[in-house]
C-alpha cells in the first residue's frame, strides 16, 4: 500500500517558517523589555509611554500610509486574539495585537526588520 501524497506541505511549511518569525519577534521583545532597555515604539517617545489602540481598520490604514507598512504575518493567541506584523521596505516594523471585538493596539514598533532565508529556520527534513 502506497501513502498518500501530502498535499498542502508547501503551504504548512510556509506557514510554519512565518509563525517562527513571529515567535523570534515576540522573544526579542520580551528580552528587550526584561533587561531594561525598552522598545522605541511608534516612532516617537512621546507615542510610546502608552499604548496607543482603536478600531483595526483604522489603525491599519494609519501603519499603511503614514509608515507604508503592509501586513507580512500573523498568528492567533490561546485567548483568541491575533497578533500581526506589518513591515515597510524600509526596514520599519509594528506589532499589533487584536482582540476579538476588533479593537486592536499597538504592541510593538521598530526599524531594521529581516527576514531569515528559509534554510535558517528549521523545518521538516525534505523527503520525509
Amino acid at each position: 500500500m502506497q501513502p498518500e501524497p501530502k498535499q498542502g506541505m508547501a503551504s504548512v511549511r510556509a506557514f510554519s517558517r512565518v509563525m517562527l518569525v513571529v515567535v523570534l519577534a515576540l522573544t526579542v521583545f520580551v528580552m528587550l523589555i526584561g533587561f531594561g532597555l525598552g522598545v522605541e515604539d511608534y516612532r516617537n517617545r512621546a507615542e510610546a509611554q502608552q499604548t496607543v489602540c482603536g478600531v483595526r481598520e483604522s489603525l491599519v490604514e494609519r501603519l499603511e500610509v503614514r509608515f507604508k507598512e503592509i501586513f507580512v504575518a500573523y498568528g492567533l493567541t490561546g485567548n483568541g486574539m491575533v497578533v500581526e506584523v506589518y513591515v515597510s521596505a524600509h526596514g520599519s516594523w509594528t506589532l499589533v495585537l487584536t482582540r476579538p471585538d476588533g479593537i486592536a493596539c499597538l504592541m510593538a514598533a521598530g526599524q531594521n526588520w529581516e527576514y531569515l532565508p528559509p534554510d535558517l529556520l528549521p523545518g521538516e527534513e525534505e523527503g520525509a
